[in-house]
């Protein structure tokens, strides 16, 4: 039954209906967006070839990637358009509650469609994921495409987004899409899987670091595209024993939103989170593509200009992957991603950041690196204590400087 509204908020967002638009060589689905009197466009952008998979029967990718501004700024939502049934039930009764009590500053808001649809709208039964080329993301992607996966739950696309991916500047962010597309391919090529892009501006809409809005991003955008992908695995970033109601990041409860952002043709399924990083990379290092194209750093490729690798090697993620490489003895296949000769002139040096990152951060990416280079008898150097305590010291006196520029 849907809510009739009885008294408008001082603030509201109104969603229009989406209406479907095809150029030459894009498919766009967009809808007008009105915040407090103020009118802008929102978009998803694809190819032309995948038109016929962008639906424009519901409003659902819309809703879901407006949740939360929509509840940072206390605002109720209105739709000039349906919403399907089971999304619709389920935010009002699970993930609002639980996102006002992960953050106190957000606010219970209602949600006011034009109507409510139990309409089956896939067309195709897609079975999609994300393809960034991270350990996460190999993973998902190598364990789904096995034969033993029954053919109903099989990978058949992969995707990638824009959505607030490649940081807020638009400009800079379509630049890095471009450039990660370019690196994805031949992947996706020798996996022989297509690969559907879907290029938006939610970021201009979702003013939050990323890693507190991924999931919503990345989900909006694989709704828009529901008449294809049925099912849509999404690589969890954390063990299942870390789940946790916590706003700072979205992969920490992402089993919550598992159960959360379906429909009755879409089902978001979290994925690799009953096995630790570690585990993982050491599974997807028993395929070769790995060697070639494990993309982990946390730097665009911009940054990535003055390196002569696609990784930095350098960047705690670069140092946590080329740690547990040489751990697991795998280390030289890699000659192609990362700068070795840095890690082996520098090896103290890195693993004082993985003792450092244990210590001070708590990290349990780094506590479990420690543990199974104990298990494996891998001989960390001593000097890494000291280069602990030297990473320790810089990072006060930066904390100092700062303090002291306020």
């Amino acid at each position: 039954m849907l809510l009739t509204p009885v008294s408008r908020k001082s603030s509201m967002i109104k969603i229009g209906s989406p209406r479907k638009e095809i150029t030459s060589n894009k498919a766009r689905i967009s809808a007008n967006i009105e915040i407090d009197g103020v009118s802008k466009s929102l978009f998803f952008e694809t190819g032309q070839n995948n038109a016929r998979y962008l639906c424009d029967e519901t409003a659902d990718g819309f809703l879901v990637g407006l949740l939360i501004p929509a509840l940072q700024k206390h605002s109720d939502i209105y739709l000039d358009a349906p919403v399907s049934e089971k999304l619709l039930y389920n935010i009002r009764s699970k993930l609002i509650p639980a996102l006002v009590k992960m953050n106190p500053k957000f606010q219970s808001v209602s949600i006011y469609p034009e109507e409510t649809s139990t309409e089956d709208h896939n067309e195709f039964n897609g079975v999609a994921t994300a393809l960034s080329c991270g350990v996460d993301s190999f993973y998902t992607v190598f364990s789904n495409l096995d034969e033993s996966v029954p053919k109903s739950l099989r990978l058949t696309h992969l995707v990638l987004f824009n959505a607030g991916n490649f940081g807020l500047d638009k400009k800079a962010a379509d630049e890095e899409f471009s450039r990660q597309i370019e690196y994805i391919l031949p992947v996706c090529k020798k996996l022989d899987l297509p690969l559907l892009t879907v290029n938006s501006n939610l970021m201009e809409f979702v003013r939050l670091h990323f890693g507190q809005v991924d999931t919503f991003c990345n989900v909006a955008c694989a709704l828009v595209l529901q008449k294809l992908i049925r099912i849509f695995y999404y690589s969890s970033a954390i063990h299942i024993s870390d789940f946790r109601l916590d706003f700072s990041h979205s992969t920490c409860y992402a089993l919550l939103n598992e159960s959360i952002l379906k429909t009755e043709s879409f089902e978001m399924v979290s994925f690799g989170d009953m096995f630790s990083r570690f585990k993982k990379t050491w599974e997807i290092d028993k395929n070769p593509l790995c060697h070639k194209y494990l993309n982990i750093c946390v730097k665009m490729g911009k940054e990535r200009k003055q390196f002569n690798k696609i990784n930095c090697s350098s960047c705690y993620k670069c140092i946590r992957t080329i740690c547990s490489l040489d751990i697991m003895g795998s280390l030289s296949n890699y000659q192609t991603v990362f700068d070795l000769c840095a890690f082996y002139k520098n090896r103290a040096r890195y693993w004082g950041h993985i003792r450092h990152q244990k210590w001070r951060t708590k990290s349990k990416l780094a506590a479990d690196i420690l543990s199974n280079a104990k298990q494996h008898g891998y001989l960390i150097p001593k000097l890494s204590y000291f280069w602990m305590l030297v990473i320790f010291i810089k990072n006060q006196v930066k904390k100092i400087h700062f303090k002291r520029s306020l």
